[in-house]
């Protein structure tokens, strides 16, 4: 039951990019339906008692993306994504979910790491005109390190081609030797300073060696601090 549900939410998923995602450059609008078909072909074929792991990642991947689409496209066709850069406009947005607004603002910080073109200090000072510092601090630090995991799941799941598809192949390539090179110390630095593109790096940290232990570790350790910064001192 759960592979037939799976297989057909990739080809609901090749659909819905056809129909909705046809504004976007043909190239990209390609890759995703050939990226759903690929998924659904290898679901469909995967032995899931044999290779248990695979599948479930797969599953995983389809259920992410899924989520991510379903997303894009109801932001995409009410507006809001044209939008969705401006301060005054997101903060009515939440203020107008009253008592659900806690919830939006923890999604809106998780879409913000994930898939939305926002900066983290945008949402983070959202926060602080609406629930104060602290709360702001509490909430931000959640949605980001939930977005950061899901980044990292992703790259690990769908490996190179996602991330050159995301910020390109020359960008790709010079992440990917950057932490190969200079190890992973170097990422837990690099996300210590906003100079780096956080949210990128832990995309690219899923294509490489580095071990969901210490990337939980690390961005538990170093992603509150600049929120923190963003919180109290902006």
């Amino acid at each position: 039951i759960t592979k037939l549900i799976t297989v057909m939410l990739c080809i609901a998923m090749s659909v819905v990019s056809y129909i909705f995602l046809r504004h976007l450059p043909k190239y990209i609008l390609v890759l995703l339906i050939a990226l759903f078909a690929t998924m659904g072909v290898s679901i469909a074929c995967i032995n899931g008692k044999k290779f248990e792991a695979l599948y479930k990642m797969l599953v995983f991947a389809v259920a992410t993306a899924a989520f991510i689409l379903t997303c894009y496209v109801a932001l995409d066709v009410t507006g809001v994504l044209d939008k969705i850069t401006s301060f005054e406009v997101l903060k009515q947005l939440i203020l107008d979910t009253r008592q659900w607004g806690v919830i939006v603002f923890l999604l809106l910080t998780v879409f913000q790491v994930v898939v939305l073109p926002i900066p983290a200090i945008v949402t983070v000072l959202i926060g602080v005109a609406i629930y104060g510092p602290t709360w702001s601090f509490i909430l931000s630090t959640a949605g980001t390190l939930i977005g950061s995991f899901i980044c990292f799941v992703l790259g690990k799941v769908l490996g190179k081609k996602l991330v050159t598809w995301v910020i390109g192949n020359e960008k790709s390539d010079n992440y990917s030797a950057m932490l190969k090179v200079k190890g992973r110390f170097a990422f837990a630095l690099m996300l210590l300073f906003p100079c780096f593109p956080d949210d990128i790096l832990c995309l690219v940290a899923g294509i490489s060696s580095m071990s969901y232990r210490y990337f939980i570790i690390v961005t538990c350790l170093t992603r509150p601090v600049m929120i923190g910064f963003y919180s109290y001192f902006v």
